[in-house]
């Protein structure tokens, strides 16, 4: 009989991020091994996932949870949460809230008889609810009763008394066999904040190779999110950038933003002045494309920028940093050349000067990024090499790296 296993990921704004790309690609490869059932409280149908992402569904089942009053309630006032909720971190509020929902699903996947539980949901606080199971850490959120490491005084309070009532316990930990994290960054952290070791299981970033026609396009892919987010990706930082580099726009260099809108006003607002700032400037947005769409603008594309996490340090405020970064290994796979801030997994991603740039400055960007464009050999050299590195990080190994901690369980 074959081994059961199920692969969870909930929230509804993860459905275009890296939690569901990782869960679906993980379902969709060991689907020819296992009986593998995806589990989400997405409304999305198989049909619209495989638009996502790229990924057939045949084989694996897909089991949504039943959502409870209080999810329904916390939507509602995450997307009526504004200016008077700023000051005490709503959102932050809000996801730990969302995050101690976990203990409610946990009965409903208990009753799915798992062999082998991978739990996928960003900050999830569910105890495993199978013989077996793989917990993969995003970055790690807080224990009960400790505030985030990038919190203030003001905000250490609040963090406190938030995570004294619904905060990860050792307990929950206890209850996996194997806690993994999405890069090195990410594993010292929770050495730091869990007391664990974690396995390092690099994100399952999709090929979008192979390379095509360079244009002169440059793009970022990120969720459009307000600045106040930890998670903010600074496309307003780097359409100033572009805007002071007229030398691009007189060659005709092309920006694109690419992502999904996060459902808040702040969000909307930033999004807003970005279409307003970029007004008269080479500069293009592109809102949800789905998986084909996403993948031809990769291949066209010269150069990948990526900026989260500017202007704040990875020891003071490590949440604010990109923790892996699946968006610069799918830029590479496509041939677009990475100029990535210097911080979090973008260090491990990207060689320096070998299969892309990692910049600590804005001017250093705009170096980069200008050498790259004057010098179109240079370029097709550092294109080569980022597709060629990007494999060590795409679905095959990962998958093949996940199917031996799978084997270790036995």
């Amino acid at each position: 009989m074959r081994k059961k296993i199920g692969i969870y990921f909930i929230g509804t704004e993860c459905a275009a991020g890296g939690s569901g790309r990782k869960s679906v690609a993980l379902a969709t490869k060991l689907a020819s091994k296992y009986d593998v059932t995806l589990i989400s409280d997405h409304c999305a149908t198989p049909k619209e996932l495989e638009n996502l992402y790229g990924e057939s569904l045949r084989g694996v089942k897909l089991f949504e949870l039943r959502i409870p009053v209080q999810r329904a309630a916390l939507r509602l006032v995450r997307s009526r949460a504004g200016r008077p909720l700023r000051f005490l971190r709503a959102d932050s509020m809000l996801t730990n809230l969302r995050c101690d929902i976990d203990r409610i699903y946990h009965r409903q996947v208990r009753d799915l008889g798992l062999d082998v539980f991978i739990n996928n949901g960003f900050a999830s606080n569910m105890p495993c609810p199978a013989r077996c199971g793989i917990y993969m850490c995003m970055f790690p959120h807080p224990m009960k009763g400790h505030p985030r490491p990038d919190y203030g005084v003001v905000h250490g309070i609040y963090d406190r008394i938030i995570t004294a009532l619904c905060g990860l316990t050792p307990q929950i930990l206890d209850s996996y066999d194997v806690i993994t994290a999405n890069s090195r960054f990410t594993g010292e952290w929770i050495e730091k904040m869990w007391k664990r070791r974690a396995v390092v299981l690099y994100s399952a970033a999709s090929d979008m190779g192979p390379s095509g026609r360079k244009q002169k396009v440059i793009i970022n892919v990120g969720r459009f999110v307000g600045p106040m987010r930890s998670d903010y990706k600074h496309q307003l930082t780097l359409l100033e950038v572009f805007r002071d580099l007229p030398e691009l726009h007189k060659d005709n260099w092309e920006l694109h933003f690419i992502g999904a809108l996060h459902a808040d006003e702040a969000s909307r607002r930033m999004l807003d002045r970005l279409r307003s700032e970029a007004d008269g400037l080479p500069v293009h947005l592109h809102l949800d494309p789905d998986f084909e769409a996403l993948r031809a603008l990769y291949r066209c594309a010269s150069i990948y920028w990526h900026a989260t996490g500017f202007g704040t340090s990875a020891e003071l405020q490590p949440r604010s940093q990109e923790h892996f970064g699946m968006t610069t290994v799918e830029a590479m796979s496509a041939g677009a050349v990475p100029v990535v801030i210097d911080s979090g997994g973008q260090r491990e991603i990207v060689e320096h000067r070998v299969t892309g740039f990692r910049w600590k400055s804005l001017d250093e960007l705009c170096e980069a990024t200008l050498f790259l464009a004057r010098d179109r050999r240079a370029l097709e050299t550092f294109s080569v090499r980022a597709v060629s590195a990007s494999a060590q990080f795409g679905t095959a190994a990962f998958v093949s790296r996940l199917e031996s901690l799978l084997d270790s369980l036995n």
